[in-house]
């Protein structure tokens, strides 16, 4: 689970829970009266010295004060799902607890990359192209260059080591020419509107260039704005 912080760690009271929380950050950080810090995902708690880490799991054995706080937070949560206008300031990205095996703290701009266990490459017929079949992500690697290449978002970055930090971007008319010999209907042709010159792509751009409209009703329409300060 990849928990992000906007640089370094700003801490605040929370006047309701009487305890301070970093609140630059969508996840639930708090600083609790023993002095640790406190992360609240993928519906459960984890335990670090530090707002950074590293976490491990509590495995249900928290404070009594934090359960209240839970409680909260989950009400606040369902509130929002049942489409209440209350204001949730405690909405958590959400994870698969059973799947969350490593916290992964960046107070910089970063992504998750994963698979479950090692990387299962498959080839991608008549191209040089192996894709990592046990991941969510779009993973590739070209056996031409050696390079693994991974899509996030629309944006196409390239490193020599897959388990590294050296990702760096590249643009989508600078990719393999495989590339645009990906097969449609095969297992990864959704990655075809983000390869340059590809039928998809350009598909990709004239939806994009397709006029969207919503209608509002002012007399129904309701919202509450609510300011910290």
């Amino acid at each position: 689970m990849l928990v992000r912080i906007d640089g370094k760690p700003r801490l605040k009271e929370n006047p309701e829970w009487k305890l301070e929380v970093v609140v630059n950050t969508p996840f639930t950080i708090i600083k609790n009266n023993d002095g640790q810090y406190y992360l609240y995902g993928a519906k459960q708690w984890f335990v670090a010295s530090a707002a950074t880490g590293p976490y491990r799991n509590t495995n249900g054995q928290i404070p009594g004060n934090l359960s209240t706080i839970e409680q909260e937070i989950i009400s606040k949560e369902q509130n929002n799902t049942n489409g209440t206008n209350g204001a949730n300031q405690n909405n958590t990205p959400s994870a698969d607890p059973a799947g969350v095996s490593n916290i992964v703290v960046s107070t910089v701009p970063a992504e998750l990359i994963q698979s479950k266990g090692e990387p299962n490459f498959t080839p991608i017929q008549g191209t040089s192209l192996l894709y990592v079949n046990n991941s969510v992500n779009d993973i590739f690697m070209d056996e031409n260059s050696q390079q693994y290449f991974v899509l996030i978002s629309g944006r196409w970055y390239q490193a020599k080591n897959m388990s590294g930090d050296n990702w760096k971007y590249i643009p989508a008319d600078q990719l393999p020419l495989d590339f645009s010999k990906i097969p449609p209907g095969s297992p990864k042709d959704n990655v075809l509107a983000s390869v340059a010159g590809t039928d998809a792509a350009k598909d990709a751009v004239m939806d994009a260039e397709i006029p969207q409209t919503a209608k509002v009703d002012r007399n129904t329409a309701t919202t509450e704005v609510t300011y910290d300060g």
